[in-house]
């Protein structure tokens, strides 16, 4: 990753968000911002992020629903989507979009900020 990369983080969970933030800050080629909702973020996609990482759950959107909404403002933006547990029941409709606009899914676990890392390394 270059000096110019912008991470966004887009989580409900603070805590969760702010440790992501601590991980990823600690590379140094990487900017990193952390949203709270998913509207403060759609509202800084004219920054071009080049990574947007977000909870599956968020409060008045799906963060499937954000991806997408970046996906379409930004194509070149690598999207990781993060869930509680790997047992979502997608419908055809969301495995369509699933498949189209998430490039990496992790769960939330023992292994997720090395999954993570390494998702970000290959991007």
């Amino acid at each position: 990753m270059n000096i110019d990369n912008v991470i966004f983080i887009v989580t409900e969970d603070v805590a969760y968000g702010e440790l992501i933030q601590h991980t990823l800050s600690k590379q140094k080629s990487m900017h990193v911002i952390l949203f709270d909702n998913a509207d403060m973020c759609t509202k800084s996609l004219h920054k071009k992020p080049s990574v947007i990482i977000t909870d599956y759950y968020l409060n008045k959107v799906s963060g499937l629903q954000l991806i997408q909404k970046a996906k379409s403002f930004y194509k070149n933006c690598f999207t990781i989507l993060i869930s509680e547990d790997g047992a979502h029941s997608f419908s055809s409709f969301d495995d369509e979009r699933f498949i189209k606009y998430v490039d990496k899914y992790i769960v939330k676990g023992m292994d997720d900020m090395e999954e993570m890392m390494n998702a970000l390394s290959y991007s």
